[in-house]
């Protein structure tokens, strides 16, 4: 089975998450978790810790981004961004974003979303108006995931996936690339021409900007590639 989740605020989206969950019951092989309108199984824990541990524990994690940044947690994050964060640092490419166009936006929320979508640190979004449109683009999205991730089977880490992305890019047709997994960093080595480019990348820094490492990755085969 495939656990989605899905993670917005609820009261303004509730027709949102609705969607989604009707999009999902012709395919057998997707339980769809989270909080409301899916409540059917009840946990002895509290709705922080069951949605930070579905958040982790999921497949896919589907976040609906709208105009109400919603309910502030003592450290001041919205649950949703809480949630994010949890599956963010379980698995940077589990997670699907989709932005509902609305007429006003919470200013925390329109914080949240630039972080979200930013365009080298964030994620590929798609934009819709109705529960129709919606429909469409994540079951697309979806299909789209599973033919990819099936690829790639269950049983890599977070750091596999990072290496995964990085040896699929080259700077360049011939080069060779080779990699080194190390207590506190990742090492890669690309050989170009007879010249050798090594870059390491911090453990911790590729947990707190997963996707700004990718992009800054291709920041140095730009740079290599005017070497060369």
């Amino acid at each position: 089975m495939v656990h989605a989740m899905i993670s917005s605020t609820i009261q303004d989206l509730l027709s949102d998450r609705n969607a989604i969950i009707k999009a999902f019951e012709g395919i057998k092989f997707v339980e769809i978790i989270g909080a409301a309108p899916v409540r059917n199984v009840g946990y002895s824990a509290s709705p922080y810790l069951v949605t930070i541990d579905m958040a982790k524990r999921c497949d896919l994690f589907i976040l609906l981004l709208g105009g109400r940044y919603g309910l502030e947690l003592p450290n001041k994050k919205s649950a949703t961004e809480v949630e994010f964060d949890a599956a963010y640092q379980a698995d940077p490419t589990k997670i699907l974003v989709f932005e509902k166009q609305v007429p006003q936006t919470d200013p925390k929320q329109k914080r949240f979303i630039k972080r979200v979508t930013s365009y080298y640190k964030g994620y590929w979004f798609i934009p819709y108006e109705s529960t129709h449109d919606l429909q469409r683009v994540v079951l697309n999205s979806f299909e789209y995931w599973i033919n990819e991730r099936v690829c790639v089977g269950h049983k890599l880490n977070y750091f596999d996936h990072f290496i995964r992305i990085a040896i699929q890019k080259s700077p360049m047709p011939t080069a060779k690339v080779f990699y080194k997994v190390e207590e506190d960093y990742i090492e890669l080595k690309y050989f170009i021409f007879k010249k050798v480019y090594a870059i390491h990348f911090e453990k911790k820094e590729l947990i707190n900007d997963f996707w700004g490492c990718i992009a800054l990755l291709d920041g140095y085969f730009i740079n290599w590639q005017k070497s060369a």
